[in-house]
């Protein structure tokens, strides 16, 4: 809850000395926040050096740092996270090491008001030649690391133009293939259209030559001539060239309908490897003994069976959607508190706060030994996350229990 940079400082050489108040993940253990303070220890008891109350403005108190201290911060009741009181010191002096104190007064999830605190230890060392070097060699450090990130950087980016450009090209040709396809469809109708009027044309003789001679004469008989212009071609070869030019016209229409499965095809592969994001875990240990435990314990599991598309962090447990879109996720996690007064959760979160789905135990009786599980489907943006917490229900035991091996598992993958 106290944030102090740096914890060592050189007096005359580091510029000033940063305190940050704030709740962080507490957040969501309280219901409401009332005040914040910073104080140090003076002469053997604690002075307030800045406070920040409900209805009013960051304050700095009246100690001997007031003159080289700078105040900011504010109290939100609608995100408690967005809740901090900040104090710069400047111009560092030997008597400015100490300890340091914030103390946040809220009122928890039963309504009770009650102070937490949180302290933290700054310590000075004198400017002599070996601290100043490693001071330098500090800031050396951190300009190489700086640039090996921005390195990195630029590597990723070029990465990710050289797949922009193959997704493009792909995407050109995909759009000539269609433009083709086009060109020999209307082609295709063209010819269609000149088939059927040679086939009207073809009608119009055959019929003639029929009304002319009769149904016993042949087509092909020599008695045709007496038919005239009516009928300056034999029946057969106006049969023979109608037949010809529908047996190409069919090869045109094959051709292009084997045309379109391809590219139809490819199109397929491209939406399917843009989308490629599937992730499966699970714990391969016992996921917890009879210990102590925080109000709120993110779940790192320890087994990975898929991870495509690298979308989630096994070292975090946290998923991040590399896209905008639909996904689904299902949970199992056996929850099995020692008494039934007491019992937990396991939450699916959105972004570490928002509350999505859970899973409640109900004590022994339950006797739940297999997950519960619970599946979902949501709508995430670019850069959201998906994080899995256990915490206790408000006035239950501080103890989590031992849950079953290989039970507890977490899978997402993208719908559409």
């Amino acid at each position: 809850m106290l944030d102090v940079s740096p914890l060592t400082f050189i007096p005359g050489l580091t510029p000033d000395l940063t305190l940050v108040c704030h709740l962080d993940k507490l957040a969501f253990t309280v219901r409401d926040i009332l005040a914040l303070q910073i104080e140090k220890e003076e002469g053997g008891h604690m002075a307030a050096m800045a406070e920040v109350h409900v209805g009013s403005a960051p304050a700095v108190q009246a100690t001997q740092l007031s003159s080289r201290m700078t105040v900011t911060g504010k109290l939100d009741h609608v995100d408690l996270r967005n809740t901090d009181l900040k104090v710069r010191l400047d111009n560092l002096q030997a008597t400015d090491e100490g300890h340091y104190i914030c103390v946040i007064t809220v009122v928890d999830m039963t309504g009770l008001i009650r102070t937490l605190t949180n302290d933290v230890n700054v310590n000075s060392v004198e400017a002599n030649f070996t601290t100043v070097l490693q001071a330098v060699m500090n800031f050396q450090q951190g300009l190489k690391n700086a640039t090996e990130l921005n390195q990195e950087l630029v590597s990723n980016f070029t990465d990710l133009k050289a797949q922009y450009k193959a997704l493009e090209a792909r995407l050109t040709s995909c759009e000539n293939d269609v433009t083709l396809l086009t060109s020999k469809v209307l082609k295709a109708e063209t010819r269609m259209a000149s088939v059927d009027t040679t086939l009207a044309q073809m009608t119009t003789n055959v019929s003639s030559c029929c009304s002319s001679h009769g149904s016993s004469i042949s087509p092909t008989s020599p008695s045709q001539v007496s038919a005239g212009a009516l009928c300056p071609v034999s029946c057969s070869d106006r049969l023979d060239e109608l037949a010809n030019n529908v047996s190409s016209l069919a090869a045109d229409v094959q051709a292009n309908e084997n045309h379109l499965v391809r590219v139809n095809n490819l199109f397929n592969y491209s939406l399917s490897q843009q989308h490629r994001i599937a992730f499966s875990v699970r714990y391969n240990e016992l996921i917890s003994g009879e210990e102590q435990v925080p109000l709120k314990t993110p779940i790192i599991f320890d087994k990975e069976f898929i991870n495509t598309g690298n979308a989630f962090d096994m070292s975090t447990g946290t998923f991040t959607a590399p896209e905008d879109g639909t996904y689904m996720f299902q949970v199992g996690f056996p929850v099995r508190g020692p008494d039934p007064q007491f019992p937990y959760r396991v939450v699916l979160t959105l972004n570490n706060f928002d509350a999505l789905a859970q899973i409640e135990s109900g004590g022994p009786a339950f006797n739940r030994s297999i997950p519960a599980p619970t599946s979902e489907l949501y709508e995430l943006k670019v850069g959201q996350t998906i994080n899995l917490y256990v915490y206790q229900i408000v006035g239950s035991s501080t103890v989590l229990p031992t849950v079953s091996r290989y039970a507890a598992f977490f899978l997402g993958f993208w719908v559409h």
